[in-house]
């Protein structure tokens, strides 16, 4: 809970940093093929591009809105929200809302794309007025270079997400959804320095990084699932965050599995011997509640610290939600 209150605080009371909307397709799907807006969203997502999704009203209703078309910053403006770029799914037929949003945003010099295809028709009735003609059809794959990015990872990988939030600090929070490790650098726009934040502890550590003009560039490692947030502003004297990616040993021993549900917790009965850890779910598709693995395990090389004290670290790396982890009948 104090890991979740910390990272929400911490992306509270600010903005996310993004410039780019994608038009939501309901208006056009009813009339005819279109593309559903996932597909763009997907492409987008994957390349680390973040966005808005946008319905057709903002157009239809601009005083809600609060919508506007920007020309001194070649943007869209809906309530507060600039948009350089606007993604639209393509779609046979399109609202005589968006036709004319779309005119008034190549008035104004900002970029507008269709995913796949430019519109045949007016689901309202009448003609395509000649803006349509100037947009850019592009396809899925061209899509994101089309875009452009404002921060991105090298090499590429379509599961790690970025999440650039500008707010009493920036910080730039990064997540790995894959499931394997991820190792290779971070790209973002800045002359500064950084450092990082480890909520689970509440500590910052210094932050490995260089700055190349306005481009600053940091050292990136990932576990599966592993989630890292560098914050902008180096600070003198922070130390560097242990590194525990060293190698191991496997605690080989005779594991024993049990099972309760969650209102018998933590009755666990009936244990019985395992030989390897797998998705109990191939055992049981059925089953909703708590698995518990033991073992007895002696260890006599672990780190020295204090005079009565041995410090281990414990790596569980493909773990599906939460663990918690007993030594000697004490949550560690």
């Amino acid at each position: 809970m104090a890991y979740m209150n910390r990272v929400c605080a911490l992306i509270s009371g600010g903005r996310v940093d993004l410039d780019v909307a994608v038009i939501y397709h309901g208006d056009m799907e009813w009339a005819g093929e279109a593309m559903l807006l996932q597909k763009p969203a997907r492409v987008l997502t994957e390349s680390q591009i973040d966005f808005h999704v946008l319905p057709c009203d903002v157009f239809a209703e601009t005083e809600r809105y609060r919508t506007e078309f920007i020309a001194e910053d070649k943007c869209l403006k809906v309530n507060d929200n600039r948009y350089h770029t606007i993604v639209i799914p393509g779609a046979k037929y399109i609202p005589r809302s968006l036709t004319d949003a779309v005119e008034r945003l190549n008035s104004v010099g900002c970029n507008v794309l269709f995913a796949g295809q430019l519109p045949e028709g007016v689901s309202d009735g009448g003609g395509l007025p000649e803006s349509i003609d100037r947009c850019h059809a592009v396809s899925l794959e061209e899509l994101p270079a089309r875009v452009g990015w404002k921060h991105r990872i090298m090499p590429r990988n379509k599961r790690i997400r970025i999440y650039h939030y500008i707010g009493e600090k920036e910080i730039f929070y990064l997540v790995n959804e894959d499931d394997k490790e991820y190792s290779g650098e971070l790209s973002v726009p800045a002359s500064y320095g950084f450092c990082e934040y480890d909520p689970w502890e509440d500590k910052e550590w210094a932050a490995e990084f260089s700055i190349s003009g306005q481009q600053a560039v940091l050292p990136v490692h990932l576990y599966a699932g592993e989630s890292r947030i560098f914050i902008t502003g180096s600070k003198d004297g922070l130390k560097k965050k242990p590194d525990y990616r060293l190698e191991g040993t496997e605690l080989k021993a005779d594991w024993e599995i049990s099972v309760c549900r969650s209102v018998d917790y933590p009755n666990f009965r009936n244990w019985r011997p395992v030989s390897q850890f797998e998705d109990y779910g191939k055992t049981d598709r059925n089953f909703s509640g708590y698995i518990a693995y033991r073992a007895r395990i002696e260890r006599n090389d672990l780190v020295k610290k204090g005079k009565n004290c041995l410090c281990g670290i414990l790596k569980i790396t493909d773990a599906g939600e939460d663990v918690e982890v007993f030594v000697n009948g004490r949550s560690a």
